[in-house]
């Protein structure tokens, strides 16, 4: 009860990482499904531990579908989520968080990663905005900021229509919100 909602969301989010490694490596025949939802909470747990250099880290390449690499981001994830739920959050480290989450526009524009990744990838993305959005309190202050989410909620709402070219763009739209908003405070 006496941590930040925003520090809650992530050591969740390492949790359910952990879970999902921990399913993936025991089936003989993975989920395809699973796979690519974990595989885009990997992209956001890995982005996000960036904020600060003092937590555990993994490669971006660690995350794959063999068994031995899903054990490794498992053990990872679990020392991660530990991590983080003992460490004293601040407002500075959430505004890092959201800035460097934002700022994460131009990878929806990498042609090499399947359409249906960057849609899981968007799709736990836009959960961690607006986490960290609510956690700072400049949603209710800042409407522009909230229209801008809310087209990115749109924009991840269906796995088949998904255009990561759009979501990069209405990223970049919301990357630059947030950037006024924090440089103004």
């Amino acid at each position: 009860m006496d941590k930040p909602g925003p520090q809650i969301w992530l050591v969740g989010q390492a949790v359910a990482l952990r879970e999902m490694c921990w399913q993936l490596a025991r089936e003989e025949s993975p989920n395809d499904k699973l796979a690519a939802r974990a595989a885009g909470l990997f992209w956001l747990v890995h982005l996000a531990g960036k904020a600060e250099g003092r937590w555990p880290r993994v490669e971006p390449e660690a995350f794959g579908p063999t068994a031995d690499q899903l054990e490794k981001v498992q053990r990872w994830s679990d020392q991660f989520a530990k991590q983080v739920s003992e460490f004293r959050w601040s407002e500075e480290l959430a505004r890092k968080c959201l800035a460097s989450l934002a700022g994460a526009g131009e990878a929806f524009r990498e042609t090499q990663i399947p359409t249906i990744q960057h849609a899981r990838r968007a799709e736990r993305l836009v959960l961690a905005l607006d986490r960290l959005v609510t956690g700072l309190g400049i949603a209710s202050t800042e409407p522009a900021l909230s229209r801008a989410l809310d087209r990115l909620f749109d924009a991840a709402q269906s796995l088949p229509d998904f255009d990561p070219t759009q979501f990069a763009d209405n990223l970049k739209e919301f990357h630059t919100g947030v950037a006024r908003i924090l440089d103004s405070r």
